[in-house]
């Protein structure tokens, strides 16, 4: 069963797919930076590691809680939770 506000289901609703896509535009960049940085540490030495990625590394894990954190709320708002 679709779920249906105003007469409409959700995906007909323009501001729906707006949300959606944001939430999948703001993981796939998390995914993206994640992917980058994971090869950045697997092609450098651990001292290089610790003297470069570090600050990226703490950058990217909030990001990332942000990022999920709105992704949650959104969902939450959308299919009622």
């Amino acid at each position: 069963m679709e779920r249906r506000t105003f007469g409409k289901t959700l995906m007909d609703h323009q501001v729906i797919r707006f949300k959606l896509a944001e939430m999948a535009r703001q993981i796939d960049a998390a995914h993206a930076w994640t992917e980058q940085v994971t090869y950045q540490l697997q092609t450098m030495k651990k001292k290089e590691q610790n003297q470069k990625l570090g600050g990226t590394i703490a950058l990217l894990k909030v990001q990332s809680s942000k990022v999920f954190e709105y992704c949650a709320r959104e969902a939450a708002q959308i299919f009622g939770g």
